[in-house]
């Protein structure tokens, strides 16, 4: 043991010498006949994280290892923690003096920091005037919900504004709405008029609230041609808020 660890702090001196290399032109160095390589120094590419003389070049703090994961599967085994902890971090092992470790924990910290609407975001929906849909289907219409009300946002979502962890509250929704293209019935399309000021690409989204399991693509259809379709899947995979009463 005592062996190794002298060998790796010749290894760390040589690799401070070659990190202190006053800056120069790149320099090649041939290595043997024997190894097909060439390695070619660059000081001036030197890392300065660390500088502490203030020469432009980083400087090393010690020398350790990560305890991801390994250090979690022996933790649960005093034996082993303590055989692990000699080996590594003590003078008759490696002799290392830095340990690198995770802290996990989530992005809400204190108080809730509310995501604001997108403020060049246009809202098409179900009461504002001048932007209702037209629809034929004789069963539709529009309720309000309430069983949502206390149930809280999973994600955030920077152009409606809802903020991870608020109340998704009551809201306006409508039933029956027909696959596209489907004649009127019961159900129907939803029918939109939508006035852009400019030619160009627009990003569209669409609120869906869903029953139980679902098992439907959904469409939008631009100019009476161009269908867009996102299928069951990606809609199943992209839930905002999600209760047992919903």
């Amino acid at each position: 043991m005592k062996v190794t660890k002298k060998w790796v702090a010749a290894a760390a001196a040589a690799a401070l010498t070659l990190t202190s290399l006053p800056a120069m032109p790149g320099t090649t160095v041939q290595a043997a006949d024997s190894v097909d390589q060439t390695v070619r120094l660059e000081p001036w590419n030197a890392s300065t994280f660390n500088d502490t003389n203030g020469d432009g070049l980083g400087e090393f703090e010690g020398w350790g290892t990560s305890l991801c994961w390994w250090a979690n599967r022996i933790g649960y085994s005093e034996q082993l923690t303590s055989q692990a902890a000699e080996l590594f971090f003590s003078d008759e092992g490696l002799d290392m003096n830095i340990g690198r470790y995770n802290v996990g924990g989530g992005d809400a910290t204190g108080e809730i920091q509310e995501v604001p609407v997108n403020e060049n975001a246009l809202f098409y929906d179900l009461e504002t005037e001048g932007r209702t849909p037209e629809y034929a289907g004789t069963s539709m219409e529009v309720n309000d919900i309430t069983k949502m009300q206390s149930v809280q946002f999973s994600k955030s979502d920077a152009d409606f504004g809802f903020t991870k962890g608020t109340n998704v509250g009551t809201f306006k929704a409508i039933g029956w709405i027909n696959e596209l293209g489907d004649e009127p019935g019961s159900g129907d399309n939803l029918h939109y008029t939508v006035n852009v000021e400019e030619e160009g690409t627009y990003t569209v989204k669409l609120l869906l609230t869903l029953t139980g399991s679902n098992e439907r693509a959904v469409a939008i259809r631009v100019n009476g041609t161009d269908d867009y379709v996102v299928d069951a899947d990606t809609v199943n995979a992209n839930v905002i808020a999600s209760g047992s009463n919903n």
